[in-house]
């Protein structure tokens, strides 16, 4: 690292931090109160940081626990230590948990080697199995997408291949599954957003499978975010979650219309009709700190809990990415996000 770009990471650190604890109480839309999650790193990792996280709400609990949650750690921005782990937490009725308690067994994917990494886990619970999708990328270029499974949240299996590809802007960047008509979709982004301030998204696409124990996913087809040209916000990592027959998108992303110093990766929302395609609110749901993937579920009395990651040193613990947790009513989000 050259001694410019170290005098503009530090730069960049201080801003973040003055930013926050000027706008720390107005962050999330509509000013509505957050609070940051306990989620332990597995023994041996040098400090606390936590990203990517990926949500799992079952009313009715499994396996002793109302809520399973999938994070990579990255402490320091190290690939050594960006490897998937789960969490579990059994809370009453109506109420999102802030603390996790880690499995024995983090993590459940130790460190490719060399150049390669682990990177987006998605969480989904299906045949009263669980299964982690893991997003592992070969020297910068090959990215491959595996799975495993679980039947008690402990013990996973080895890795099964569920998709690939070599191609320089096909990143298959932050894999969400979901179980549509019978089936089984994982959607995945590409593009740049997240790493150049005037960075695009490519685009959306789709694979579908019958399959998640011996997977058959195919490509289906691919989608686009209608307005985000018109809007200027280019989405980057993401996660879905369905309400009212539509499906829903939270993802973190840049407006490239704003002329700011910044440019920060805000959290937003966006929402689909065909399942495939769809359409941004251009009102940032987390303003004003630099988020990365956020996870959602909306729970049987319609209230949106969203677990958001954040990157900087502005965590109560002072890790350099942590996550939070904000609750509100799906549809008085919706309302906040509508109004221009």
């Amino acid at each position: 690292m050259s001694f410019l770009s170290f005098i503009k990471d530090v730069l960049q650190i201080v801003l973040d931090k003055i930013t926050y604890r000027i706008h720390k109480d107005t962050i999330v839309i509509g000013n509505n109160p957050f609070a940051w999650c306990r989620i332990p790193v597995p023994e041996g990792y040098p400090k606390q940081s936590q990203t990517h996280p990926s949500i799992l709400y079952i009313p009715g609990g499994w396996k002793g626990a109302t809520h399973w949650l999938g994070t990579t750690p990255y402490p320091g921005g190290n690939i050594r230590f960006e490897n998937p782990c789960i969490y579990y937490a059994n809370s009453r009725k109506g109420c999102a948990p802030t603390s996790f308690t880690p499995i024995k067994n983090n993590p459940v994917a130790d460190w490719p080697g060399g150049k390669s990494f682990n990177s987006d886990v998605d969480l989904f619970l299906g045949n009263k199995t669980l299964y982690v999708i893991n997003r592992v990328n070969e020297r910068h270029i090959l990215r491959e997408v595996e799975i495993y499974s679980s039947n008690d949240g402990e013990n996973w299996s080895a890795p099964e291949f569920v998709f690939g590809s070599d191609e320089e802007n096909r990143q298959l960047l932050s894999p969400s599954i979901i179980e549509h008509e019978g089936k089984y979709r994982i959607y995945f982004l590409s593009g740049d957003a997240g790493i150049r301030k005037r960075g695009h998204c490519g685009g959306i696409e789709v694979i579908e499978g019958t399959s998640l124990d011996a997977p058959d996913f195919k490509v289906l087809g691919k989608g686009e975010f209608f307005n985000k040209k018109e809007t200027g916000i280019e989405p980057w990592h993401f996660d879905l979650f369905s309400y009212g027959g539509k499906l829903y998108m939270v993802f973190c992303g840049r407006n490239i219309k704003k002329r700011t110093l910044r440019y920060p990766m805000e959290t937003y929302l966006a929402v689909s009709d065909d399942f495939m395609n769809f359409t941004i609110f251009d009102v940032p749901v987390i303003r004003y700190v630099k988020t990365y993937r956020p996870t959602a579920y909306v729970d049987e009395n319609g209230i949106f809990n969203l677990y958001f990651s954040v990157v900087g040193s502005v965590a109560n613990d002072g890790s350099d990415r942590a996550v939070a947790l904000t609750s509100m009513p799906m549809e008085r989000l919706l309302e906040l996000v509508n109004k221009n």
